[in-house]
């Protein structure tokens, strides 16, 4: 997966090769498998895995067993007259650092490949698509069999699901009703109360993530109740025409909030964030960023409103030369429910 690409930055930032550590979420990009390890992609030359003699993987690349880590690895090092070597800082630890630090230079490249990581390729895209394809399956058959009297129910009922359809969750499920969904990143497990539902969640397929919310409500909303959840999801499409190539995430979530107006206040978390082989990749949708919208991205659009009552809309969209193509198509009319 873009190794290549990543030979190139190493070349470009003349250094002599990239350490991939298995605790670092780019050792699965690069290698699309789990195992216990590390890569070492040299600047020139094909890289090679140092992998645990307990494991065998079937991979192209070159694989050298160890028994000793740390000793493999000085060796390599050392053969290959490595003296600037790339690693993710954020994976290594104080006392790694220094080791690695004694035998080489050692440069942070945790944000290079972060950006290579941005554009997806057509193999992680059909992943993707399937994973959120999954996760529009659970939800419907959330609604078709709704049954449920608490919050852990649903998380429970979605969880059960993920392991029938052979997947992992991409995060913990947030199921939140009542006043709970004013509260974004909601936890608890409380009984069923009347009002707005909001159900955030996601499947991860073959190691790729999805991450949709949908509000529903227990009951039957107010006109004023369902003229506010229609206001944010007008504005949630709206964010979604915004987003074209070469866009500041920056003047999106801006748009937004100058579109919620004095309600924007109640808006408190960013508009979204790159999804991939992580529920939360870059490019980061907020206020305070700096990314551009790139042709090949996979972001989220996900509006809320948290004051007396809880409201988020959120959809995972492919970024096109055209503009953004909404993957998730679940259906966002207010439905409701009857306990």
């Amino acid at each position: 997966m873009k190794l290549k690409e990543l030979q190139k930055v190493l070349r470009e930032k003349k250094l002599d090769a990239a350490i991939i550590l298995k605790f670092d979420p780019s050792y699965f990009y690069f290698l699309q498998t789990k195992s216990m390890g590390a890569l070492i992609v040299f600047a020139r030359k094909k890289p090679l895995l140092l992998i645990n003699n307990l494991e065998s993987l079937s991979l192209e690349i070159k694989q050298k067993v160890y028994k000793d880590f740390w000793g493999e690895m000085q060796v390599v090092i050392n053969k290959n007259k490595l003296k600037k070597i790339g690693i993710s800082l954020p994976y290594l630890s104080v006392t790694h650092y220094r080791k690695y630090n004694k035998l080489a230079k050692i440069v942070d490249i945790n944000n290079d490949v972060k950006i290579l990581r941005e554009t997806k390729t057509s193999e992680e895209l059909s992943k993707i698509k399937k994973a959120i394809l999954l996760s529009e399956e659970v939800l419907s058959d959330m609604l078709n069999n709704f049954d449920f009297k608490t919050e852990g129910d649903i998380k429970q009922f979605i969880k059960i699901e993920a392991i029938k359809k052979g997947c992992e969750l991409s995060f913990e499920p947030i199921v939140a009703s009542g006043k709970n969904a004013a509260i974004p990143h909601y936890e608890g497990n409380q009984k069923l109360k009347k009002g707005f539902l909001v159900i955030d969640m996601g499947l991860k397929y073959e190691g790729y993530c999805a991450d949709i919310t949908r509000t529903f409500f227990v009951g039957k909303p107010s006109q004023k109740q369902a003229d506010f959840y229609y206001k944010l999801l007008w504005i949630q499409e709206e964010a979604i025409k915004f987003s074209k190539p070469g866009m500041k995430v920056a003047d999106i979530d801006k748009k937004v909030r100058d579109l919620m107006r004095n309600d924007s206040k109640y808006f408190i978390h960013g508009l979204g964030h790159g999804l991939g082989s992580e529920v939360h990749e870059s490019p980061s949708l907020s206020s305070k960023s700096e990314d551009v919208l790139k042709e090949g991205m996979v972001i989220t659009i996900e509006p809320g409103y948290y004051n007396k009552f809880g409201i988020r809309i959120e959809d995972d969209m492919l970024i096109t030369k055209k503009g953004a193509k909404v993957l998730s198509i679940f259906t966002k009319e207010l439905m409701t429910i009857d306990l």
